[in-house]
């Protein structure tokens, strides 16, 4: 997975402290405003299946808000690689097309597709679309 991330066009220089961790095995949960935080037991048993259940390596999670009409809708998207070539896709400096399991509990929703993210001033992955 590592690797396979290495060699996105200047994926490395867009989430340097996301391929440290990586590097080192390490799976985070990066909040809205590009913060990590550790991985809820939520997470480790949504990344279990997923692995499980489909050929792919989850290597971040990320929280999103979106406002629906007035009112604020938490998901979650769980970024993973498969053996496919453009599972992340760079279209802009620090804009990437990702592949992603998207989750809201409260909704019942559970997609895979592909979400739009960018580098954020602190450092990490936000989602922007």
């Amino acid at each position: 997975m590592y690797e396979k991330l290495r060699q996105v066009k200047d994926f490395q220089e867009a989430f340097p402290h996301l391929m440290q961790e990586l590097k080192k095995g390490n799976i985070w949960r990066w909040d809205t405003r590009g913060y990590t935080r550790m991985l809820e037991e939520d997470d480790k048993a949504h990344i279990r299946e997923l692995e499980e259940k489909h050929d792919l390596k989850v290597y971040a999670v990320i929280e999103s808000i979106f406002l629906l009409d007035v009112d604020p809708v938490q998901m979650t998207s769980y970024l993973y690689v498969t053996s496919e070539p453009d599972d992340i896709i760079l279209i802009e400096p620090d804009i990437y097309y990702a592949m992603a399991s998207v989750v809201n509990h409260t909704w019942d929703i559970h997609e895979l597709g592909s979400i739009v993210i960018q580098r954020c001033p602190a450092g990490g992955p936000i989602r922007i679309g």
